[in-house]
């Protein structure tokens, strides 16, 4: 994750703590299920390059590098592109074409 990407992480921790805290009176600690549900979500919404992983005899094949399923190749897009988030897990995908800062 770049430094970009963590502070924009880190301001919407805050800002949903913050709308939290005003829509229900009470703080949203960080140990509580929502928040963990919430920051887990976020984290996958940064888009993270597949890996290729090896399935025998010298093949590979690209996985995702979240929870490591190998389904995310689109067999009805022109030249199999991926999908933009894991069908499995949800983790959001970086295409090739993608430029990274």
């Amino acid at each position: 994750m770049s430094e970009q990407e963590k502070e924009i992480f880190e301001r919407e921790c805050k800002a949903l703590i913050g709308w939290f805290k005003e829509r229900y009176g009470r703080t949203l600690k960080l140990n509580d299920r929502g928040i963990d549900v919430v920051v887990e979500a976020m984290r996958k919404q940064v888009a993270e390059k597949p890996v290729d992983k090896e399935i025998g005899y010298g093949d590979k094949c690209l996985v995702c590098p979240n929870c490591g399923q190998s389904a995310i190749g689109n067999p009805f897009r022109k030249g199999h592109e991926l999908y933009p988030h894991c069908p499995w897990c949800g983790q959001r995908l970086e295409a090739e074409h993608e430029e990274t800062e």
